[in-house]
């Protein structure tokens, strides 16, 4: 333990050299003083008549010689303690990097097998005429809407866990709507529904949303399958974010929109995701200041890795939906939300 402590307080001491190097050069030097300059200048003090060093020009001799050698070990230390931790983070690194491989082949894996088993539903569902017995228990035993609520609440731990805010911070909430793409002009059988809207005063509602430029109507017109805006403020002056009645209380925040749809036969069943803080940025001003990377954090993060992970289930969900509203041997939707 005291050999431990000796060692760490050696490494120290490197670092403190190391990071005043005015006073490390000025003791590297010492000796060259001592020798060209003290020598030459005060020969009689420090030499006796003979030649030799006096005790006055030994000791500083000797006290040279001490910091010389101090300083060579110390030198060496640091030299040491930096090598390890580059080693150290070498290998750090390779672990990291083998970690992040392994996440990879998993997610590509899982989202493999997710696609298989939506292209097996699907491919079901066009083969079997779908009856209302099968309706029911899809809505009593499987509940899509449960389940893309549950979802939901998943997906705000993750932004959480991004964003450093509590779960609390976004508000996420999801529309459906169900197309006809044999219809002329892609006629909706099902205008967009709240399918997950958090009871919450001042937030827009679904129509104001599609009748005015906000995020949501970019991603509904089919302009982009995928929108942000880190400062909702300034995607207002972009006539892209319509601002609500909690955005005037509680001031700008962040809005992110994706769509996940599925398709069965001729019907598309369409979800927009959105998520919104108020008052918080995801990235914050100060984080902008000291280089955030806003399309690194937004298109890479949340929009390949987050969203990506849960995209499978989400449109697993999608599908059970459309069984359960679309009457298949009418040709429409069997209800309305």
């Amino acid at each position: 333990m005291k050999r431990n402590r000796l060692k760490d307080a050696m490494y120290l001491i490197a670092d403190e050299l190391n990071d005043h190097i005015g006073w490390k050069v000025f003791l590297q030097i010492l000796p060259a003083i001592w020798t060209t300059v003290i020598v030459q200048a005060f020969h009689s003090n420090f030499y006796t008549q003979e030649g030799n060093l006096n005790v006055w020009g030994l000791g500083i001799a000797i006290v040279t010689a001490v910091i010389s050698a101090v300083l060579l070990v110390f030198s060496d230390l640091k030299m040491k303690k930096d090598k390890e931790a580059k080693e150290q983070q070498e290998a750090d690194m390779d672990v990291y990097e083998s970690e992040i491989g392994v996440r990879q082949a998993v997610t590509e894996a899982e989202i493999s097998l997710e696609e298989d088993r939506n292209r097996i539903l699907r491919d079901k569902i066009n083969e079997y005429m779908v009856d209302e017995t099968v309706q029911q228990f899809v809505s009593n035993a499987i509940s899509p809407i449960e389940r893309i609520n549950n979802s939901f609440g998943e997906l705000s731990g993750c932004f959480s866990k991004l964003s450093g805010f509590p779960r609390s911070e976004f508000t996420l909430s999801g529309a459906v709507a169900i197309v006809n793409m044999n219809a002329k002009k892609n006629w909706k059988t099902l205008d967009w529904q709240w399918l997950s809207i958090p009871t919450m005063e001042g937030t827009a509602g679904i129509d104001e949303l599609i009748t005015n430029d906000s995020a949501f109507s970019v991603v509904a017109s089919g302009k982009k399958t995928f929108y942000y805006a880190n400062d909702k403020e300034e995607a207002t002056k972009k006539n892209e974010y319509y601002l609500d009645g909690r955005d005037s209380t509680y001031g700008s925040g962040s809005i992110v929109c994706a769509e996940i749809d599925e398709e069965i036969g001729k019907w598309r069943i369409r979800l927009i995701v959105s998520i919104s803080t108020y008052g918080k940025m995801i990235v914050g001003k100060d984080d902008i200041k000291e280089g955030a990377n806003l399309e690194l954090t937004y298109e890479e993060l949340i929009r390949d890795i987050i969203l990506k992970q849960f995209e499978g289930e989400l449109k697993e969900d999608l599908l059970w939906y459309g069984i359960e509203n679309i009457d298949f041997k009418k040709g429409r939707v069997k209800k309305v939300l």
